[in-house]
């Protein structure tokens, strides 16, 4: 039985192609392999384990926008956000924001070029 599988004497190529694909489908191997190899296509035939039923990573957006929400209410603060922000708007101050829509590099460059 074996042997006639893997024989293609006479088989046309549209008939090997399909071959392969069904075998794949449905598990078997499509050469020859060492009887020693046979335990790698026992595990691949086996179907997959299920998935762990425990999340490793709540919902984190959820958990950023409701953080955020409850500090733009007050209800909570938090030092390191604060700090941050008010740096920001230091710099904003001085100058040294972000630049306005045409005023950076590129912009700069063509301005010089009139």
């Amino acid at each position: 039985m074996v042997v006639e599988r893997f024989t293609n004497v006479g088989a046309s190529l549209y008939r090997q192609m399909s071959r392969k694909v069904g075998e794949k489908v449905f598990g078997m191997p499509h050469k020859e392999i060492a009887s020693k190899d046979n335990y790698v296509v026992r595990l691949f035939r086996q179907p997959p384990h299920q998935p762990l039923e425990a999340y490793y990573y709540w919902a984190r957006q959820g958990y950023d926008t409701a953080l955020i929400k409850l500090r733009r209410q007050y209800v909570i603060r938090e030092e390191l956000v604060d700090f941050n922000e008010v740096m920001e708007m230091d710099r904003e101050k001085r100058g040294k924001g972000k630049p306005k829509k045409g005023e950076g590099s590129r912009g700069k460059k063509k301005r010089r070029k009139k």
